[in-house]
This record gives structure tokens, sequence and C-alpha cells, in this order.
């Protein structure tokens, strides 16, 4: 039987099995690079969990601010209707509140908006509720006063207002009544229609400002403009069970 020499064969299948496994060092390297990427994406969760959690504490807050403000400015605005009324009943003279303390009611049946108006239109200000601009006329006096709200929380529904639409303001004991008149969406410069209409000469004048779109996110790029009127005080006002015939049917929104 002739003699076959195999050992040079199974020197190079012993090389060629080698060539095609890893090296330890090789295997190391890839178990590294995966075990880092299992830790970026872990870190990466932990830090969008965090971010979350801090958004919604920091959100909580802010809304739990506005509600404290708003029922302290609630008590004080009643305190001071009350004692307005019990003064002309008895006789008394009551000061037209000339602006530095002035605390009043924003009421708009449509959108079921009852809050108080705060002087002011600086952040803090606009936190604790819709702002007074201090240097127009208080609402019920000739001219046209401006009020301004954030649209992601007072005035989130006022986009929702239509001409004909009733808009009151509560001070000093008294009730004035504006009907809304137009509203447009314009850029952040049109300054000039703060101003009062000259067609409108001794009426006096009410303007809703807030950023829109309402659900934009981050600053909003226009600006939505209501004009309201004053109503004569013998002209009934419309509520909110009452609609314009062109509007559609809408469903009632959940109290917040």
């Amino acid at each position: 039987m002739p003699h076959w020499d195999l050992s040079g064969v199974r020197a190079r299948l012993t090389a060629a099995w080698q060539s095609l496994r890893p090296s330890a060092k090789h295997a190391r390297a890839g178990h590294e690079k995966g075990g880092s990427r299992i830790s970026f994406r872990l870190d990466l969760a932990r830090v969008l969990t965090f971010s979350g959690l801090a958004l919604l504490i920091a959100a909580g807050a802010q809304y739990g601010y506005m509600g404290y403000q708003q029922r302290a400015l609630q008590q004080r605005f009643e305190r001071q209707q009350q004692q307005a009324r019990q003064a002309r009943l008895s006789g008394q003279a009551v000061a037209d509140d000339q602006g530095a303390n002035a605390i009043m009611r924003l009421v708009m049946p449509t959108i079921d908006l009852k809050d108080i108006i705060v002087p002011g239109t600086d952040y803090t200000s606009l936190l604790a509720g819709p702002g007074w601009m201090r240097s127009t006329p208080l609402p019920g006096r000739v001219g046209n006063s401006v009020v301004a709200g954030h649209r992601d929380t007072f005035f989130r529904h006022v986009v929702e207002l239509h001409p004909g639409d009733p808009i009151q303001v509560q001070r000093d004991g008294k009730t004035f009544t504006f009907r809304v008149a137009w509203k447009k969406i314009v850029t952040p410069d049109r300054t000039d229609l703060l101003g009062p209409d000259p067609a409108v000469q001794s009426t006096p004048e009410l303007t809703l400002v807030t950023c829109y779109p309402t659900y934009w996110v981050g600053p909003a790029p226009k600006r939505l403009i209501i004009r309201a009127v004053e109503t004569p005080a013998a002209q009934p006002v419309k509520t909110s069970t009452s609609s314009s015939s062109n509007r559609a049917p809408q469903y009632p929104r959940q109290a917040s």
C-alpha cells in the first residue's frame, strides 16, 4: 500500500480554519462596541425621560400658579365689587379707578371665559391672567382699551369669537358690554391696529391680542387681533346659549 504524506495538507487546513475564526482581540473589540451602543441608548432614554418629567413638572407648576393667582384675584375682585355696590346704595360716590390698582373681570359667554384682568402685559403679569396694556384707556372709557393674553392659557379659545359675540368687562361695580366688530390675523408689526378706530368717535372700544396660530409649537409668527365696540346699555346681550345662524354646530368643550 502506498504511503501518503498528509502533514502538509493538515497544516494548510489548520491555517485556513484559523483564518476564518475571529481572533480574541477582534471578539473583544466587537463586544465592547456593542456594549457602548447599548450604554448610549440607555443614557439617551434616561435623558429623554428626565426631560419629559421636567417639562411636565414645569407645566404643572405654571398652571398651579395661574390657578392660585386667579383665585386670589377673584376673591379680591368680589370684595371690591361688593364695596362699590354698597357705596352706591348708600349714595356715596365711587371713584373711577385710575388703573394702578384696577381689578377687572373679563367675561366672554360664547367661550365660557371669566377671568380677572391684571394691570400690565409683562411676562409675570400674563402668567396670572389676561393683561391690560397700561398705555391704553381703562375698558369703558373713550378710546381703545387693549387686553393681551397667552394663546396657550387664558386666550386659548378667543379665536372662536365671531362678529356680534358679546364681551363684558366688570370693574368698580359696573359692567361694560362690548360686541365683536371684526377679527384679523396680522404680522407682529401691525401695531397700528392697537389704536382707536377713527370711524368711532366717542364710543369706547376693546381690543384683544394674542399670538397665532393657537397650537403653534414655539414662538408664533402671527398675531390675532379682535376688535369690539361698546354696546348701548339698552341693547340686549347675547348669551352663550345662542349662536350665529351661519355658525356650524360644535360639541361642548370639557371643563379643564
